[in-house]
Order: C-alpha cells, then sequence, then structure tokens
C-alpha cells in the first residue's frame, strides 16, 4: 500500500540521509513530498 511521505530537510546531495531516504521510500512505491530542496 502506497503512502503520502512528507521528507523534511531534503537534500539533492546523494551523501545526505534525507536522500537516500528519499530514494528508498520511492523503490517501495511511497509518494515523496521533499520539502527543503
Amino acid at each position: 500500500m502506497s503512502q503520502k511521505v512528507l521528507v523534511m530537510g531534503a537534500s539533492l546531495n546523494p551523501d545526505r540521509y534525507s536522500n537516500k531516504a528519499i530514494i528508498k521510500l520511492k523503490e517501495f512505491g511511497h509518494t515523496i513530498f521533499a520539502f527543503g530542496i
């Protein structure tokens, strides 16, 4: 089941955990809202 997820402090930097979290959440089919880019 897909859920909507807000990632606070999102970053385009691939070394940041927020970026890694976004990638993993997308892989599992979640809808992502990235805030802070």
